[in-house]
């Protein structure tokens, strides 16, 4: 269950408020005991852009991740191919520990960020003007999300 559980009023406040979107990355990771967030958009025509984040990465790391790894991030692609709006599953769901950990992405990105960001939940928000994407992740060595941390995050 979420440490310190997001208000509906969080997330509406960030819909119209800048300000309180620019904090809910750090409100996500602190609800749900992740590493860092990303608030994703891939466009329909291609490409991506962070709106958002907080944690290990740096704006220039999440500007790379844009412009060299989003097509190719496993998370995103996973919930792509499974044309699923609910959380994005654990690495072991959909690629060994091994694979994903000899993969490009990992080696060039998570690696070259100087992270082992191996867990990930999220949710995937797709509308005419393309896909959206909030993530929550966290390190190799530590605990997978629950159902209910995913189902919370959900909702």
């Amino acid at each position: 269950m979420p440490a310190v559980p997001l208000a509906s009023e969080d997330i509406y406040d960030a819909l119209i408020d800048d300000e309180s979107f620019a904090r809910l990355p750090a409100r996500l990771v602190s609800a749900y005991g992740g590493r860092s967030c990303v608030i994703l958009w891939r466009h329909p025509a291609g490409g991506a852009e962070v709106l958002s984040h907080c944690g290990s990465f740096t704006d220039h790391q999440m500007g790379l991740y844009t412009s060299h790894f989003a097509a190719d991030g496993p998370w995103a692609l996973t919930a792509t191919e499974k044309r699923r709006d609910v959380q994005e599953p654990e690495v072991e769901d959909f690629a060994s520990a091994d694979d994903y950990a000899n993969s490009v992405f990992y080696n060039e990105f998570i690696r070259g960020a100087s992270g082992d960001h191996f867990r990930c939940m999220g949710v995937r928000i797709v509308n005419p003007w393309g896909v959206g994407y909030v993530a929550v992740d966290r390190g190799q060595t530590e605990e997978a999300f629950d159902s209910e941390a995913a189902a919370a995050l959900d909702e």
